[in-house]
């Protein structure tokens, strides 16, 4: 049978149009199970923001938008703790896209870019991490072999890996890192 087109509502109808202003969240927390019980939920704690605009419903347009001024939070799953975030967060049917010219850990500064998108039968996966300094001391909880003292900068981008093994593929480039009295430099890894 041939599907029935989804009416749409008139622009001027209830609730077609919802847009927040000046919202602030202080103490937040925000939980989201997977429903593989295997792995680790994701747990936002400690959540302080400042959202100029939250757009929930426009009749132009997909999915939620906000606008970020200033967001700072503690992830517990990984450990990592984001002292301030900028930028803006877009959401649709089948996709995040991410812009945060401002991102802050307690020894790291970095702008962040890109998407994640769940359509098709395979997710995608395109995050670039400009990172201007990133502190070792932030990236120690993942690793015993980095060292606590020192930074590197670079470029980091995340990818869904293209084997049918799935999982994800980290590109390393223009990266620069020096801890005690060592320099290294790798102009792009794989």
């Amino acid at each position: 049978p041939a599907e029935t087109p989804t009416k749409h509502r008139d622009r001027g109808a209830f609730a077609n149009l919802i847009v927040l202003e000046l919202v602030t969240v202080r103490d937040g927390a925000v939980r989201i199970a997977r429903a593989d019980t295997t792995t680790a939920p994701l747990e936002w704690v400690a959540i302080d923001a400042d959202v100029p605009r939250l757009r929930l419903a426009h009749p132009d347009s997909l999915g939620i938008t906000l606008t970020l001024a200033r967001v700072s939070l503690e992830e517990r799953s990984l450990p990592l703790t984001v002292r301030e975030l900028g930028g803006s967060v877009r959401v649709g049917t089948d996709s995040l896209w991410l812009d945060f010219p401002r991102v802050r850990l307690a020894h790291s500064r970095a702008r962040v870019s890109g998407f994640l998108a769940w359509g098709d039968s395979m997710p995608r996966i395109r995050i670039r991490i400009d990172g201007d300094s990133i502190g070792f001391g932030d990236l120690r909880p993942f690793s015993e072999y980095v060292p606590t003292e020192g930074y590197a900068r670079g470029v980091v981008e995340l990818r869904e890996a293209t084997d049918a093994a799935g999982g994800m593929q980290v590109v390393l480039s223009a990266l620069e890192a020096r801890a005690m009295a060592s320099r290294t430099r790798a102009i792009g890894t794989e």
